[in-house]
């Protein structure tokens, strides 16, 4: 017969497996849960086995037990008969037979006491394997909506992250903002070259309008002079 302990380890470390076997081959979770399942299943139709080997072992020893039980009644009339006949040698040989069946008794009592405690204990696995199928059955719905709902998550962080990317890191719109920074660069590169060359030749026309203003006024002032016949006055150096 099956150890239940071991049976109960496999059931155990398979649907451990299971579960690491999803994070690390990074399978479809509607897939993993519901060869989850069967593997629990088929752990659980296993074990029921053991547990109806167990069943009709203890029938066994039951009908064992009750045949004995009988014999040894026989045996107790045929003894009890031969002291009234004053058979001795029949008594004795009726009474070693009856030691020989007592002790057969007493061995298939004890086997009935162990057999009816494993059969208990299957019983009570059988119970906690089916609570725990039905309590998957029920969890798998939950499970592969919180499945969808984590990968919409990690795809819409994803696009997130891309809309929200730096410049300099790839993508279309990324090479378009690049463009974009280059030409802005550039038109003001260029504001400012048309800015400063503005501002050179303001400066030298101003310079010669300076300079045309005061040579106007010098010989107006000169004709003037003439005119009123004034000595025209020489600037020092």
């Amino acid at each position: 017969m099956k150890n239940p302990f071991k049976l109960l380890w496999r059931f155990i470390c398979g649907t451990a497996d299971s579960t690491v076997t999803y994070f690390e081959n990074k399978q479809d979770p509607k897939k993993v849960l519901k060869q989850s399942i069967e593997e629990m299943r088929a752990e659980y139709t296993e074990y029921k086995k053991g547990g109806v080997e167990a069943e009709v072992a203890l029938r066994g020893y039951e009908k064992e037990l009750e045949k004995y039980k009988v014999q040894l009644r026989i045996l107790n009339r045929k003894a009890e008969q031969a002291v009234a006949d004053k058979n001795d040698a029949l008594a004795r040989a009726v009474l070693h037979k009856k030691k020989e069946v007592e002790m057969l008794v007493t061995m298939y009592e004890q086997n009935m006491k162990d057999q009816v405690m494993a059969v208990a204990q299957f019983r009570q696995q059988l119970e906690i394997r089916e609570g725990k199928i039905a309590s998957a059955c029920g969890k798998q719905k939950v499970l592969e909506t919180r499945s969808k709902v984590a990968e919409m998550s990690q795809k819409m962080a994803e696009s997130r992250s891309s809309i929200l990317a730096p410049s300099g890191e790839g993508g279309a719109f990324a090479e378009w903002d690049r463009a974009e920074a280059k030409i802005e660069e550039a038109m003001t590169r260029a504001e400012i070259t048309t800015e400063i060359s503005s501002r050179e030749f303001s400066q030298q026309d101003e310079i010669k309008l300076l300079t045309n203003t005061t040579s106007d006024v010098d010989d107006e002032l000169a004709a003037l002079k003439q005119k009123l016949q004034l000595p025209e006055k020489t600037e020092k150096n």
